[in-house]
């Protein structure tokens, strides 16, 4: 099938990130069930919830879009917030989300959780609503307990499967931890953070890139993904005060991914869409946001995702690659596209306001 994309100019990105809202909400909302769906409703034959890590990433645009248009996000903020009760599973160490809602024996990924703690706290941060802090710091404590002396240390990727211990569920919750010493220098937040960065940097590599996992049989994967380097560059920004050199090393990652990754001919940074987003993060966030080149490069992929979308105003799971009407369309990929949207509308709307 030939690709229908939408030939038009970017959009300022408010405008782009409501009608991306909109078009999420159209194809992924089912009202009937109370949840948000997998894949767009024409792919589909009967109720399919959406997995924990894709309705983290929707929460997460939408935590964004919180600072910025309210009005626009609230309601569908609510609805995923009160869709999550299905998913939550209680456990020997105690409450925390299972992959999919419903299930008799639940399957907990530490990381898919670790998503949701950083959604809470951006709606924290975006309303002042105390509700998310207390969720925040509830499921924190929740994946704390993955956190064990094998390897050194580290939180493993599964609650039940004790395999190997991952960057993508340490980079996050280390950006958690140092976030939550802020808000509460009291509580444990500080030391937790310093053993996270320690532990997780075994995984940097001479570039300052990051490497993926490794097993508890010492097996080392090197695969390198956007994702488990852009947290543990925004985690770095944030710890200097804790980690005395954490900066220079995040600058240095920053320089790195930009490089690996952003493509001048294409203009845009080229990874799958489940991780990409979380650079834009890093790009439009301080102190990058103050360099040129990070910035445009941001803008141009943002630019560049927006001009991808197919005719239903969806994205498929390649950035620099059109999406068609029958490729897999998973909430996943269009809430990946919206967060980057409404980072860009938040960071635009910021310099407005100057």
């Amino acid at each position: 099938m030939e690709t229908k994309t939408l030939d038009v100019a970017p959009l300022p990105a408010l405008d782009a990130a409501r009608l991306t809202t909109a078009a999420i909400a159209k194809h992924f909302w089912d009202p009937q069930t109370g949840f948000w769906k997998e894949r767009v409703e024409e792919q589909v034959t009967g109720p399919e919830p959406a997995f924990l890590w894709s309705l983290a990433v929707w929460m997460s645009a939408l935590a964004k879009g919180l600072a910025v248009d309210p009005d626009t996000v609230r309601p569908h903020w609510d609805s995923a917030v009160a869709s999550l009760d299905a998913y939550h599973a209680d456990g020997p160490a105690g409450g925390g989300y299972s992959h999919l809602p419903h299930l008799e024996v639940p399957e907990r990924f530490y990381d898919d959780n670790q998503w949701v703690v950083i959604a809470y706290l951006d709606a924290f941060d975006a309303t002042g609503e105390p509700e998310w802090l207390t969720r925040a710091e509830q499921l924190y404590a929740y994946i704390w307990s993955g956190w064990d002396e094998v390897l050194g240390g580290g939180i493993y990727w599964r609650e039940f499967q004790k395999t190997e211990k991952n960057v993508c569920a340490n980079g996050p919750m280390l950006f958690s931890a140092v976030r939550l010493a802020a808000l509460k220098p009291e509580g444990p937040y500080a030391d937790q953070a310093k053993a996270l960065w320690t532990w997780t940097n075994r995984f940097r590599t001479p570039e300052g890139l990051y490497w993926d996992h490794e097993t508890t049989e010492g097996v080392l994967d090197k695969t390198i993904w956007t994702y488990n380097v852009a947290l543990m560059i925004r985690s770095g920004f944030l710890l200097e005060g804790l980690v005395p050199g954490s900066t220079r090393l995040a600058a240095e990652s920053a320089r790195s991914s930009l490089a690996h990754w952003y493509d001048v001919s294409a203009r845009v940074l080229r990874d799958e869409a489940s991780f990409a987003h979380h650079l834009i993060d890093v790009f439009l966030e301080e102190p990058c946001a103050r360099e040129t080149p990070f910035v445009e490069s941001a803008r141009a992929s943002v630019a560049t995702v927006w001009q991808e979308r197919n005719d239903l105003g969806l994205f498929g799971h390649q950035w620099g690659k059109a999406a068609t009407n029958d490729e897999r369309l998973l909430l996943l990929y269009s809430a990946s596209g919206a967060r980057a949207l409404w980072t860009l509308a938040a960071f635009e709307s910021k310099l407005g306001g100057r």
